[in-house]
């Protein structure tokens, strides 16, 4: 089993994504709110316009409270879509929801902490398209991940790959279309390169659910439908056994020693017509090894290097866009005709030295990423 580094989305889980949605609801309802003076804290996700509401944006008890109150609201429109709703919504036809309302109140503390009652309008068409491409971008980011692992690591026997979702936010049907999407491209990328069509994605629902158990039933002919849910293996569990049963006996899990080097989070790069593109991956940094950034014809003799940095799989495609990196510049000394090279010291953690006939002249400070 090979695992894909640490290089998914950990806001990509039901409560950062309803804090997100309840953030544009906000936005959606902005002007009648701002007459209110009802505010608005920063959702738990990345990539956030903090300056998108002005001074109606804040971080008090009473503040959350009001995201979390309408992240509330939307909770059964996150839980209880289905294909049909789905369906019915993108061709702007009529549909329900079990306990959740297109308009609705909610009671919402103003910036004097005075709570008023709110009429708050949804847009479910525009909220389904935020909700759908955050979650394409990550399995988008998956794909990346499962390409670099089969580009180093894995032989040419090997004619499947099995996917087995996880975790509660997998139960939802948009993770499943995303996986079915990325699916058929990645075969049809297979196909183009290769002429072959001797691959496959095997795709398994998440455990404990009634899908999942009429797949188990098809797949292995036990019937587990009746058998009362504290003894089901659910999502989580499941990843644990699996991996227990599929490792290497003689071998057990590896676990790396807190004595060895460690691994760093990012890969680093410039932006080139607004794509990210690598210049030092992730793998390759080694703690106070120096490895190239930019050349001595590529430097024009700055007082400070910009750095493009990302966590992301997808950061060595080239086709991740700008602004989901993030930026770090770092003060130099303006010296030309110099190799700029980049050393990690620790997980997040990088310097700069400038190096003039492969000797180090200046190295800059620590910088955390």
């Amino acid at each position: 089993m090979t695992h894909f580094s640490s290089g998914g989305d950990k806001y990509l889980g039901g409560e950062n994504l309803l804090e997100l949605l309840a953030w544009e609801v906000y936005a959606k309802n902005f002007q009648t709110l701002k007459e209110k003076d009802v505010v608005i804290a920063k959702p738990n996700y990345d990539r956030i316009d903090t300056q998108r509401f002005g001074s109606f944006m804040q971080n008090s008890s009473g503040v959350r409270l009001n995201l979390q109150t309408i992240a509330s609201q939307l909770c059964p429109f996150l839980e209880n879509l289905d294909a049909n709703i789905i369906e019915a919504i993108e061709e702007n036809e009529n549909f329900e929801i079990k306990g959740f309302e297109k308009d609705f109140k909610a009671m919402l503390f103003d910036r004097n902490g005075v709570e008023t009652e709110c009429d708050l309008k949804v847009d479910c068409k525009e909220l389904l398209s935020l909700l759908k491409g955050k979650i394409e971008e990550g399995v988008a980011n998956f794909f990346a991940g499962f390409s670099k692992v089969m580009a180093e690591n894995i032989d040419d026997q090997c004619r499947a790959f099995h996917i087995f979702l996880g975790g509660n936010a997998s139960r939802s049907v948009l993770v499943k279309q995303a996986f079915e999407k990325a699916k058929e491209k990645q075969l049809k990328d297979y196909h183009q390169k290769t002429s072959k069509n001797d691959f496959k994605f095997i795709i398994y629902e998440p455990l404990g659910t009634e899908a999942s158990d009429k797949q188990i039933l098809e797949l292995t002919g036990e019937d587990i439908s009746n058998t009362p849910a504290y003894l089901k293996p659910t999502c989580k569990t499941g990843v644990v056994f699996g991996l227990l049963e599929s490792r290497d006996k003689a071998k057990g899990i590896e676990m790396p020693s807190i004595d060895s080097n460690p691994v760093f989070k990012y890969d680093l790069g410039i932006e080139i017509e607004g794509k990210f593109h690598a210049k030092i991956h992730r793998d390759s940094l080694k703690p106070n090894e120096y490895q190239i950034f930019q050349t001595k014809e590529e430097w024009g003799g700055f007082d400070e290097l910009e750095i493009r940095y990302s966590d992301k799989s997808l950061a060595n495609t080239n086709t991740l866009d700008i602004k989901d990196t993030q930026l770090i510049s770092i003060a130099l000394e303006e010296v030309e005709e110099v190799d700029v090279k980049v050393c990690c010291v620790d997980s997040q953690s990088i310097k700069v030295g400038l190096f003039k006939d492969g000797q180090l002249i200046y190295e800059s400070e620590v910088e955390k990423l």
